[in-house]
């Protein structure tokens, strides 16, 4: 804990350069410096989990064929933790996203997403069947129907 506290400060010094360095005087600088706490404190309350969605989250806006299969590889890790830390529907939430994420790209392209979207199907089903909570049917049944194909297939 101790570290974290240097670090924070640290960060915080970091900010205030430019007002000292330009003369940011007074409120102006208090502002600056309580936004960059804000924004710390925010970082620090989420999960380390969650960090990788926010980030390939944002990735994927500019370049979603790139980055939303790793989207929704990091929502299916983020389910895991999420499961771990008993938080139930939150987890099935987060292997739902990544599911329905991944949904298009593996009805294109199977073979290379069978692995990711078995693993994010397996947990999302089994999950919500320990919640009690229905499954989205409408968004599993093409999924379901490409899966059959691949086994007829082989």
């Amino acid at each position: 804990m101790q570290y974290i506290s240097i670090v924070l400060r640290s960060i915080v010094i970091i900010i205030l350069s430019p007002c000292i360095i330009f003369g940011v005087q007074g409120s102006e600088k208090a502002d600056l410096a309580e936004d960059a706490l804000k924004a710390i404190e925010n970082c620090m309350a989420r999960s380390p989990a969650q960090w990788p969605v926010d980030i390939y989250r944002r990735l994927a806006k500019d370049r979603p064929d790139a980055f939303l299969p790793d989207l929704a590889r990091s929502l299916g890790v983020l389910g895991t933790c999420l499961h771990a830390a008993t938080q139930l529907h939150d987890a099935v939430e987060a292997f739902r996203e990544g599911v329905q994420i991944l949904k298009p790209a593996f009805l294109k392209l199977p073979s290379a997403f069978a692995q990711l979207m078995g693993a994010l199907l397996s947990e999302y089903i089994s999950h919500a069947k320990e919640l009690g909570e229905t499954t989205d049917m409408e968004m599993l049944a093409p999924i379901i129907a490409k899966f059959e194909e691949i086994k007829d297939k082989k």
